[in-house]
């Protein structure tokens, strides 16, 4: 049942064609002009159907198919994306399980020397849905490490207020000589970057570098992290974004399954029992000790960060049509993993956008994918 506010269409033909442009900026704009400013809350009722949709005027046919194909193409991506995090966060969790020792999880109330070893009086420590997720982790077979043990470490970037850098100039789009940036706001719980600002200053900022973990430091996002998968230049976080790197000669595998091993945290409300305060609290490096990393077998860690990362998923589109490109974008989606996804993903709406914007002024879409 659709609540007052939302509108059901019954479009059966070139619906996806249709969408491509109510999600575009050209149908936003339009509604901005129909309904008037001022008020705090504006009702547009269905002031959207007065809205123009613009039809191609060349090759008409093939070009509503070229853009059903991106529109359903994107979907299914981000269907995917959403499915292999659940496939990490459940293979994670059928590790733990099948692999216990012996001992049985038995609830008692924390000691004193519980309580002062922590040096901690966050209830949240000591509840028993905790304790009984963090005993999954110390009782594991194969045992585990803390962040610290295996040599990982976290470094804070730039604190990026005016006062501290002095200089600041903001872009949203790319400038020579400007530092790109990915802030922890900017980063979603599946480990993708939904956009990159850009600052122009003349301070130099911390860098972060292929290999590192982008984690977000505070607030009721905490926890939420990216893999620096490729090499980058000039690119930094915020305060708020923690880079964790490794101090020890590791593959890049074994990082990804630690960012994963976060998430699975963040997803199991450990990570914000790890942190304090309030307000959606903070969880500093310092308290990065307190993070256990269980060590799976090797062909367990590379399985699931295959999940987020298939260095043989190479998206090349180069020879598709209208005719196979479905066929070729759902094979390459079943080994691709998250990251993988993404790209591509970012890649197919960047063409959509171009080809929506050639059909708005009447200029002939180049189809190709």
């Amino acid at each position: 049942m659709l609540c007052s506010g939302i509108y059901k269409l019954p479009i059966t033909i070139n619906k996806y064609y249709l969408l491509a442009f109510i999600k575009n900026e050209i149908f936003k704009q339009q509604i901005d002009f129909l309904v008037p400013r001022g008020s705090t809350i504006r009702h547009g009722k269905t002031k959207f159907l007065d809205c123009m949709i613009p039809m191609p005027n060349f090759n008409k046919e093939n070009t509503i198919i070229y853009i059903e194909l991106l529109v359903k193409a994107i979907i299914n991506k981000e269907i995917e994306i959403r499915k292999k995090y659940d496939q990490i966060l459940k293979a994670i969790r059928k590790e733990l399980s099948i692999n216990q020792k012996n001992e049985q999880f038995v609830y008692l109330m924390p000691t004193i020397n519980e309580i002062l070893t922590l040096d901690r009086m966050d209830a949240s420590l000591y509840t028993k849905n905790f304790k009984k997720e963090e005993f999954l982790i110390i009782n594991y077979l194969y045992g585990y490490k803390t962040l610290k043990g295996m040599g990982f470490k976290g470094i804070r970037g730039t604190s990026l207020e005016s006062k501290n850098i002095k200089t600041r100039i903001d872009s949203d789009e790319y400038r020579k000589g400007y530092y790109e940036l990915i802030i922890p706001t900017n980063i979603t719980k599946y480990g993708t970057v939904t956009k990159s600002t850009y600052i122009g200053t003349t301070a130099k900022l911390k860098t972060i570098s292929q290999g590192d973990i982008v984690f977000g430091g505070e607030g009721y996002g905490k926890g939420k992290s990216f893999v620096v998968i490729e090499n980058v230049n000039n690119v930094a976080t915020n305060y708020h974004g923690i880079r964790i790197i490794c101090e020890k000669n590791i593959f890049l595998t074994k990082k990804i399954f630690v960012k994963c091993f976060l998430s699975y945290l963040r997803e199991n409300n450990m990570i914000d029992s790890y942190g304090v305060g309030g307000n959606g609290g903070h969880l500093a490096p310092v308290y990065f000790e307190l993070l256990k990393i269980p060590c799976f077998p090797e062909t367990v860690e590379n399985n699931i960060a295959k999940l987020y990362y298939n260095s043989n998923a190479i998206y090349d589109t180069k020879y598709c049509s209208l005719n196979n490109f479905q066929e070729y974008d759902n094979n390459f989606n079943q080994y691709a993993g998250i990251y993988n996804l993404d790209k591509s993903l970012k890649y197919l709406k960047n063409i959509l956008k171009k080809s929506i914007e050639n059909i708005a002024n009447d200029i002939e879409v180049n189809i190709r994918f």
